[in-house]
C-alpha cells in the first residue's frame, strides 16, 4: 500500500486563539508579539496579513503597515493548552505523529485508512473534529510523502484541504517559483535565479550535476529530488522528552529582588503546569540567567525527590538565583528547566512524606484544570495579579 501522509497546520494559530477568546476581535487585524521597541511579530491574523504583516517582522514595522491592528502579547500557556487539545485529536487517528511546532505536524495515516477512509477523508474528519472541540481551524495537505503534503497544506490555507496524488505531481509542482520549494533558502534561490532558473519546471530540466555545482553536492541533490516530487523521509514520532523548561526575555530589565521573585514564580508555574500535564516530575533543576550585558550563566541542583509542584520548583530556582554571580546586575532573561524526568506514578501524592507537598500538588492540579477550561489567566495568584494581567 502506498504511504499516505498528512501535514496539518493550524491557521494563524496565536492570532486565531486571541480572536477565539475575544469575539470582538474576529474579522479585525490582530498581531501577536513583543513590545514595539524590542519585539517581533509572532503571529498575524489573515486580516493583518492583507497589509503585508508577517511573522518575524519587527513590531515597529508591522505597526506602521497596519496601524489599526490590535497588538497583543504572547500567551504561551493558553496556546499550549489548545495545542494539546488539537494533538489529542490527531492521536485519535494515528500514533505516527511528528510535531514540527506547537501548531504543525506530520501524520502517517497509512495504517489508519481501513478504519477511517482515504487520506483526504481523514484530513477532513480531523479538521471537523478540531473545529468542533476547540473552535480553531486547521489546514490539511495530503500526499504520498512529507514534502508534497507540506506544500499542499500551504496552498490549502486558510481552512482548507488539498490532496496531491502521484499523477498530479507535475501539474502541481512545475508552475511554482523555486522559492516555494520547502526547505530552499534565500541564498539558494538567489543562485538559481541568477542562472535563469525561476520555476520548479526549470529545475527539472536542469542536469542534476549542474545543480550540484551551483548549490553544492548535498543541497543540489536534495533540491533536484524535491522538484521531482521525491522525498523518502519517514514520519518520525515524537521521542520521549528529556527536559521541560520555560524562559522569558523581559521588555525591561529586572533590577530588584521582588521583580526576580515574581518572574521566577511565573516561570515555575509554567514549568509545573507543563510537567504535570505530561505526568512527569523532574529531579534536576537548572536556572538560566542572562544579564543586561548578555553574559549568560546557568546553575543546577539535583533533588532527592522529583519536583512537580509550582512551590517546589520555585523554591529550588530561588535558591539557585542566590548562588549566581553578579547578582547585582540587571537581568534581561530568566529560565527554569527540569530534567532527569521520572514518571508521575499513580498514587504518588499519598506516598509523599511531606503532606504539605501532597496538598500543594492537589491544589496545583485543580488550578491546572481550571486554566484548561478558562485560559491561562483564569486563575492568577494574588502576588502575580499585576504580572498576570500583562500576559
Amino acid at each position: 500500500m502506498e504511504k499516505t501522509v498528512l501535514h496539518l497546520d493550524l491557521d494563524a494559530f496565536y492570532a486565531s486563539v486571541e480572536q477565539l477568546d475575544n469575539p470582538a476581535l474576529r474579522g479585525r487585524p490582530v498581531i501577536v508579539g513583543g513590545h514595539s521597541s524590542r519585539g517581533v511579530v509572532s503571529a498575524a491574523s489573515y486580516e493583518a496579513r492583507a497589509y503585508g504583516v508577517h511573522s518575524a517582522m519587527p513590531m515597529a514595522r508591522a505597526s506602521r503597515l497596519c496601524p489599526e491592528a490590535t497588538i497583543l502579547p504572547v500567551r504561551m500557556g493558553r496556546y499550549r493548552d489548545l495545542s494539546q487539545q488539537v494533538f489529542a485529536v490527531y492521536h485519535e487517528f494515528t500514533d505516527r505523529i511528528e510535531p514540527l511546532s506547537i501548531d504543525e505536524a506530520f501524520l502517517d495515516v497509512t495504517a489508519s485508512i481501513r478504519l477511517f477512509g482515504a487520506g483526504r477523508e481523514i484530513g477532513q474528519a480531523i479538521r471537523h473534529r478540531v473545529r468542533e472541540r476547540t473552535g480553531l481551524t486547521v489546514s490539511a495537505g495530503v500526499s504520498f510523502n512529507k514534502h508534497l503534503a507540506k506544500m499542499a497544506s500551504d496552498r490549502a490555507k486558510p481552512d482548507g484541504v488539498l490532496e496531491v496524488r502521484r499523477d498530479q505531481v507535475e501539474d502541481f509542482l512545475h508552475p511554482l517559483s523555486v522559492g516555494e520549494l520547502w526547505g530552499i533558502g534565500q541564498v539558494g534561490v538567489g543562485k538559481l535565479e541568477q542562472h535563469g532558473i525561476l520555476r520548479v519546471a526549470d529545475i527539472v530540466r536542469v542536469d542534476e550535476d549542474r545543480l550540484k555545482k551551483l548549490l553544492g553536492n548535498k543541497a543540489g541533490e536534495q533540491i533536484w529530488r524535491l522538484a521531482n516530487g521525491i522525498d523518502e523521509r519517514e514520519v518520525v514520532p515524537e521521542q520521549e522528552e528529556k527536559s521541560v523548561g520555560a524562559e522569558k526575555t523581559f521588555l525591561q530589565d529586572l533590577y530588584t529582588v521582588a521583580d526576580f521573585e515574581k518572574a521566577l514564580l511565573l516561570l515555575a508555574e509554567e514549568v509545573g503546569r507543563r510537567i504535570r500535564s505530561k505526568k512527569y516530575g523532574g529531579r534536576c533543576v537548572t536556572l538560566k540567567v542572562r544579564y543586561d550585558d548578555f553574559t549568560t550563566l546557568s546553575r543546577s541542583q539535583t533533588k532527592s525527590m522529583a519536583l512537580r509542584t509550582t512551590a517546589g520548583i520555585y523554591q529550588a530556582a530561588r535558591e539557585l538565583l542566590e548562588r549566581t554571580a553578579s547578582a547585582d546586575k540587571p537581568v534581561r532573561l530568566l529560565g527554569i528547566t527540569l530534567s532527569r524526568l521520572e514518571n508521575d506514578n499513580a498514587g504518588q501524592v499519598e506516598l509523599f512524606a511531606d503532606q504539605q507537598e501532597a496538598r500543594r500538588e492537589k491544589l496545583d492540579k485543580a488550578v491546572d484544570s481550571l486554566r484548561t477550561r478558562f485560559g491561562a489567566n483564569g486563575v492568577v495568584r494574588g502576588t502575580l495579579l499585576d504580572e498576570g494581567s500583562k500576559e
